[in-house]
């Protein structure tokens, strides 16, 4: 919900020149003299540091699940395993062009289920 109000906000501010990250749509210097704009910044970044654990762990069981047939590794494996997830998501976030490819990727593979 606090998202489509979001998006909706910003389409009402931006119109058809709504980009996929709304605050890309804000002037740089904007962005560097208004507080509100660099607070908005720093929750997006909190939310997603906050948010990866949350991701990476259902992540990690799935996959050993899916290919060891074990719930967790213990041990060393167990920090590589993590480790391991966490360049190739750092890696995807790098050089994916927007956060609209991923969503177009996650429908298009997950439609049919």
């Amino acid at each position: 919900a606090i998202y489509f109000l979001i998006g909706l906000a910003g389409y009402a501010d931006f119109g058809a020149q709504t980009q996929g990250n709304i605050l890309n749509n804000y002037a740089p210097t904007l962005a560097q003299s208004s507080w509100v704009v660099q607070s908005a910044f720093v929750a997006t970044a909190l939310a997603i540091t906050m948010a990866f654990p949350l991701v990476v762990h259902p992540l990690r069981a799935s996959l050993n699940l899916l290919l060891l047939d074990k719930p967790q590794l213990r041990g060393s494996t167990h920090y590589l395993e993590t480790l391991s997830l966490s360049v190739a998501i750092l890696a995807a976030a790098l050089f994916v062009p927007g956060v609209n490819v991923v969503f177009q990727l996650l429908g298009a593979t997950t439609s049919s289920l």
